[in-house]
């Protein structure tokens, strides 16, 4: 094939063309996307209870959340976690809406509790964003401490 192309230089100029042609048709459908969309899609709350057991944080705090975000248009999944002190939710918006509505629907909706205890301090409802820590990692040696921590940075 390469002999019949060396002796026929003409075809091989438009065999060139051809594929310049048609990589210029195609170029219009290609999917471009220069930097994707990274909305966060989870939104937490938490709620600091001071002095609460995690039964009473529960009682207290989650199940009045839980009722509070049913309304919030787009919710997938609702989780709240008791502690010792404080509760803490994940709220997860469904595919397909918007996550700047959802985390003021949320906000919105968290402020109109008023059934929190007097002691239990505001909520916060912040969206989980993808660049937030996802690990962490624990260093250790027989070397002091001072060193260890040279070492980490």
């Amino acid at each position: 094939m390469i002999r019949w192309f060396t002796g026929h230089p003409t075809a091989g100029n438009l065999l060139l063309l051809l594929f310049l042609a048609a990589g210029a048709f195609a170029a219009p459908g290609l999917l471009r996307e220069t930097f994707p969309d990274f909305r966060a899609v989870e939104a937490e709350i938490t709620v600091p209870y001071r002095g609460a057991a995690a039964e009473d944080v529960e009682g207290a705090i989650c199940a009045p959340l839980w009722d509070g975000v049913q309304g919030v248009e787009g919710l997938e999944t609702f989780t709240c976690t008791a502690q010792t002190g404080r509760a803490r939710a994940v709220a997860t918006m469904a595919p397909g809406n918007d996550a700047l509505r959802f985390v003021n629907s949320l906000r919105t909706e968290v402020s109109a509790i008023d059934s929190f205890p007097d002691r239990a301090d505001p909520a916060v409802v912040r969206e989980l964003h993808r660049s937030d820590p996802v690990t962490s990692v624990a260093i250790s040696g027989d070397l002091p401490l001072g060193e260890l921590d040279l070492y980490a940075d």
